[in-house]
């Protein structure tokens, strides 16, 4: 099977849920999402913010932090 680069990109950042819109909404979707992908990195340093709020800010329609 051969595709190309661009496609696979695509593949790529549609699973990771990086493709808009943010389609991820409340907290029954971020875990599913979590099952998805496994896990989310926890830094206990916030030098440009918490990881795992990155990663869901980046995902998630209307992310908050708490």
């Amino acid at each position: 099977m051969k595709i190309s680069k661009d496609h696979a990109k695509r593949i790529l950042l549609s699973y990771q849920n990086l493709l808009p819109p943010k389609r991820i909404q409340g907290s029954d979707e971020i875990l599913q999402f979590v099952r998805k992908v496994g896990c989310l990195q926890f830094d206990p340093l916030n030098i440009a913010g918490m990881n795992t709020d990155l990663v869901l800010q980046s995902r998630v329609k209307n992310y908050r932090p708490e």
